[in-house]
C-alpha cells in the first residue's frame, strides 16, 4: 500500500475501502494513491470510525470486552474521523463526507445482539 506498482497518474478513478484503518501510514499511503490517480481524477474512501462502535447485548460485560478488544486489535481505530484531514492536507477539491450509520442484526435464542456503528465515506477530486 504505501508502494503501489503503477506509474503516475494511471487512474480516472481509485476506490479504496476500510484499508487505511490497517496501514502503518495512512498519510504515505494516501500520498500513493494521489499519485496513481489522474489530475481530476476522483477518489472514493470509506472507512469506519471503530470507536464508536454500539453492541446491544443481554450480556453487557462481554459485549465491553469484545467491543475494547476489537477497537484495540485495529492500528487505526479512529480512521473514519481522521480521513477527512489527511485529505484537506492534500489540498484535495470537492470534498464530501457522507456519514452511513451501518446496523447489524444477529438473533438467537436468548441473545439478541445489535451491532451500530458510522462509516465514513470520502468523495473527492485531487
Amino acid at each position: 500500500m504505501h508502494q503501489i506498482d503503477f506509474p503516475d497518474c494511471t487512474f480516472d478513478c481509485c476506490r479504496i475501502m476500510t484499508t487505511f484503518q490497517h496501514v502503518t501510514d495512512p498519510k504515505k499511503a494516501l500520498d500513493e494513491i494521489f499519485r496513481i490517480v489522474k489530475i481530476g481524477g476522483r477518489i472514493v474512501a470509506w472507512e469506519p470510525n471503530r470507536r464508536s462502535f454500539v453492541l446491544s447485548s443481554s450480556f453487557p460485560e462481554c459485549a465491553d470486552k469484545l467491543l475494547k478488544n476489537w477497537a484495540n486489535g485495529i492500528l487505526n481505530p479512529d480512521m473514519g474521523l481522521q480521513l477527512q484531514e489527511l485529505f484537506e492536507r492534500k489540498n484535495a477539491n470537492n470534498i464530501k463526507v457522507h456519514i452511513i450509520p451501518r446496523i447489524s442484526h444477529t438473533l438467537s435464542e436468548n441473545v439478541v445482539p445489535v451491532v451500530i456503528f458510522p462509516v465514513t465515506a470520502y468523495t473527492f477530486c485531487n
